[in-house]
């Protein structure tokens, strides 16, 4: 990008991803599910609601990396020389982008932290936990 100095121009691919998987979380089906849908050859049951949760909030922790990638190179681009900045988004980029990509490998584990974290809901057809009277 002629019209964009060396510095920033991490940034605005960055803010495209971003923008994407944030779009993508807000759709009918979360980007993360097609994904995970092409991988696996099948779609995921329609009645799996915990599922459906889950692949939003994964889109949506994409698009939170994708944003703090690009604050962070906005941040170098202006308090770092050009020679400082390149060479930490030379490491940090592909080092980070690698350790989000092999935690999405690690889908079902994440998929049970949250279910245990509370955050995707009640499955679809189940009943819900009874409440744990054994705590105070």
């Amino acid at each position: 990008m002629a019209w964009l100095p060396a510095a920033y121009e991490p940034i605005p691919a960055s803010l495209v991803f971003a923008v994407v998987f944030a779009l993508g979380a807000s759709g009918r089906r979360p980007i993360v599910q097609e994904i995970a849908e092409q991988r696996r050859g099948a779609p995921f049951p329609p009645e799996r609601h915990d599922l459906r949760a889950f692949f939003r909030l994964y889109s949506w922790i994409w698009a939170l990396y994708f944003f703090i990638r690009a604050g962070l190179y906005l941040w170098f681009a202006h308090n770092l020389s050009p020679e400082r900045a390149h060479a930490l988004e030379n490491m940090i980029g592909p080092v980070s982008l690698f350790v989000m990509i092999m935690s999405s490998f690690r889908g079902q584990a994440l998929f049970q932290l949250a279910q245990r974290a509370g955050l995707l809901g009640q499955r679809a057809g189940l009943p819900a936990p009874a409440p744990d009277r054994t705590r105070g």
